[in-house]
């Protein structure tokens, strides 16, 4: 079978194999407790997932889900623990839920941003490769390779062992490569999803361990499962808080609703304190310095009390809503930055600037149109290339019907 991977619409050349290495042993790196280990019940903060309705990365049923919609493109969640991994041994479930044969599924490591890092990848069709990304260029160091280890379409145990120089590639407790190379020492790791030709791609990745030897940049953060307090239980330790944020960045309200104004906000990993709950037990009411409504909406809380036992606070009288305003026709352009570098945009000769970085700032970015009309817009994408089409804007929905690339002006509020 020909197979060809698309990492951020790049074409990759293969590059011949690295020498075979030898040593490693992975058993005794399993007979000691795992540094970070993930079933996925909860989401504990440690992963750089998306929040909301439309999250394309999350933490649900009982799995760390990435979705993949668009095609030839990856995707990942970075494990936020504030190390870099030098020598580690680390293991995964990963399970094709939906989408093409030849999406494509794997461990991030040694990642130091989008243009250096490595990744051993396999395909729901079951074939493996492993790649280095130095610098913004593909070096392949494991060509796409058919195995029998692998169950195709089904739930697969992914492992990297690495030591030093070393990289071994596992699946299903089976030895798949083993080869050599110096190009990184150490970084962060993610977990990976992604498309060729075909989008629609859903992973779902389950059981993660992570066995860290003496070379961590930075010590990683336990988490533990939190338990209801008990009358005789011990105090908590002091470094154990009521919550931590588990969101990029979350707002801190002067009442329990998105409609009352926003009095702080709050970022990844910050922890707070509990004074209360809302009667839904949706929002929750923070000691916030000195101000007295501070209020945070509980689903993107770690939460590590007995919150369902927290005390009912009061809401605060709902503010006025705003005086209707009047209306005005239109149109915009929403592009899409998963590769979370510089994408130049031009629409009708007018620059743009869109900056991301991949596990960090990636995201949507919206332009207001002038109206109706045709458009001419140029996508260029750092060592990719251009990409250019027509945009035409119409003031109704049916002159629209049945055309290609064609949007109808909608009313706002201004």
């Amino acid at each position: 079978m020909r197979k060809a991977l698309l990492l951020l619409a790049l074409v990759l050349l293969a590059l011949p194999l690295p020498v075979l290495a030898q040593g490693a042993d992975v058993d005794q790196w399993r007979a000691g407790e795992p540094t970070v280990e993930d079933n996925f019940s909860r989401n504990t903060g440690q992963w750089t997932v998306d929040s909301g309705r439309e999250a394309l990365s999350q933490i649900a049923r009982g799995r760390l889900i990435i979705s993949v919609p668009e095609e030839e493109l990856f995707r990942w969640a970075t494990l936020d623990t504030g190390a870099l991994y030098t020598d580690f041994y680390v293991e995964v479930d990963a399970e094709p839920l939906a989408g093409p044969e030849d999406g494509m599924m794997g461990v991030v490591f040694r990642y130091t941003d989008a243009d250096n890092f490595y990744a051993f990848i396999t395909s729901a069709d079951g074939y493996y490769a492993l790649i280095a990304y130095v610098d913004g260029e593909l070096d392949r160091l494991v060509d796409w390779t058919e195995t029998d280890a692998l169950d195709a379409g089904a739930e697969n145990r992914l492992a990297v062992l690495a030591v030093g120089r070393e990289l071994a590639l596992y699946a299903n407790d089976e030895e798949l490569d083993r080869v050599t190379d110096r190009a990184f020492s150490e970084g962060q790791i993610a977990l990976l999803a992604g498309t060729n030709a075909d989008g629609g791609f859903d992973v779902g990745f389950d059981n993660f361990g992570l066995w860290a030897g003496q070379g961590t940049g930075r010590r990683a953060i336990r988490r533990s499962t939190p338990t209801s307090p008990q009358a005789d239980a011990p105090a908590r330790p002091a470094d154990v808080f009521d919550a931590v944020v588990a969101s990029d960045t979350l707002n801190v309200r002067g009442g329990p609703g998105t409609n009352y104004p926003v009095v702080g906000q709050l970022k990844r990993g910050d922890t707070v304190t509990i004074v209360g709950r809302s009667a839904d037990s949706k929002w929750a009411k923070l000691g916030y310095g000195d101000v007295k409504e501070a209020w945070a909406s509980a689903q993107y809380l770690t939460i590590n009390i007995d919150f369902a036992g927290a005390p009912v606070a009061a809401a605060p009288p709902a503010p006025k809503p705003a005086p209707a305003q009047a209306a005005k026709n239109v149109a915009y352009l929403v592009i899409e930055n998963h590769i979370g570098r510089y994408i130049t945009v031009q629409v009708n000769d007018k620059n743009f600037r869109v900056e991301g970085k991949v596990g960090d700032k990636p995201g949507r970015y919206q332009f207001e149109l002038q109206g109706a009309g045709r458009y001419r817009v140029a996508a260029q994408l750092p060592n990719a290339g251009a990409h250019n089409w027509d945009l035409y804007v119409e003031p109704t929905a049916e002159k629209c019907a049945g055309r290609q690339g064609c949007i109808a002006l909608g009313i706002e509020r201004i």
